[in-house]
Formats: C-alpha cells, sequence, structure tokens
C-alpha cells in the first residue's frame, strides 16, 4: 500500500523522495495500529488465558519465538 500511496503522490507532482517520505507517513500509523492489534490478540494466546487457555498455547508461542515475528506465523501455523 505503501507503494500505491506513493505512486499516487508521483502522479501529483511529488518529487521520487518526497512521495516514497509522504506514503511512509501517511500508511505508518495504520500499519503499526494492525501489528498492535495482532500482537495484544495473541498475548492472551501465549499465556494461555481464558477458557481452555492450555490447548491455544503453542499457537500463541510461535507469535513470541518465531524470527520476523506476526508475518511469518500466519503461514506457518496455517497447515497444522
Amino acid at each position: 500500500m505503501i507503494v500505491d500511496f506513493a505512486l499516487h503522490r508521483l502522479d501529483e507532482g511529488y518529487e521520487l523522495r518526497e512521495a516514497i517520505h509522504e506514503a511512509s507517513i501517511e500508511r505508518f500509523r495504520p500499519i503499526i495500529m494492525t501489528t498492535l492489534a495482532a500482537l495484544m490478540g495473541a498475548l492472551p494466546i501465549a499465556f494461555g488465558v481464558g477458557a481452555d487457555g492450555s490447548s491455544r498455547r503453542p499457537l500463541g508461542l510461535r507469535y513470541r519465538r518465531r524470527p520476523g515475528g506476526f508475518p511469518n506465523c500466519s503461514p506457518s501455523t496455517s497447515h497444522r
């Protein structure tokens, strides 16, 4: 999405560096909010909190242990 936003900025007449910078600033907040929401949702699973939380705990631990974090976690656990 950052690339799409940057391309729109280029179409509006921005210079390349300025278009990239503006697109990055505009997309930063939604990216951070989505990442934090995913992490906050994974914490109860990782700690095994809630009804029968112990059965979901291994999935939550994948969020914490995998290099690359959340983006690598979903594909690695979807087919098990």
